[in-house]
């Protein structure tokens, strides 16, 4: 992607409040552009296909399952940078959302201001995991191949 390119994103999360909440931090830079929002697995799949998006935040306990979600944009919609969201960080959720695709993950209770640097840095191609328990999660990964 280039410098200069604005990043499409497609939101999705079924918290009505998280997802306006996204959208206005992430609206407000202008590296970025909210091309869709969505509340469930399905809607992820769905507008990603018709919105070709350049990064995808998907929450992670959502209607359907983020990971779930995940998998079924990497096999249907490769094409997007995927990020997970969610309030539960634990070591096994962040391994499997890593295992499904995402190259980012962000407990909402760190999501603030700088958010758009750290998306940014996933779709320059950097793994960003911050959650505390991302090591354990990496180290899972590692060994379990």
């Amino acid at each position: 992607m280039k410098a200069d390119t604005v990043v499409r994103v497609l939101l999705v999360d079924d918290d009505d409040e998280v997802r306006a909440a996204l959208a206005e931090v992430i609206e407000d830079d202008p590296r970025f552009e909210v091309v869709a929002a969505g509340r469930d697995a399905p809607d992820a799949v769905r507008l990603a296909q018709e919105h070709h998006p350049d990064l995808v935040l998907l929450d992670v306990r959502m209607p359907g399952g983020g990971v779930a979600a995940a998998e079924a944009l990497r096999r249907d919609a490769p094409e997007g940078v995927l990020v997970g969201v969610s309030a539960h960080a634990d070591a096994a959720t962040v391994e499997q959302m890593v295992r499904a695709g995402v190259v980012g993950f962000f407990t909402k209770g760190q999501l603030g201001a700088d958010l758009p640097d750290k998306l940014h840095l996933c779709v320059r191609g950097h793994v960003v995991l911050a959650a505390d328990t991302a090591a354990l999660a990496l180290r899972r990964v590692l060994t379990a191949q």
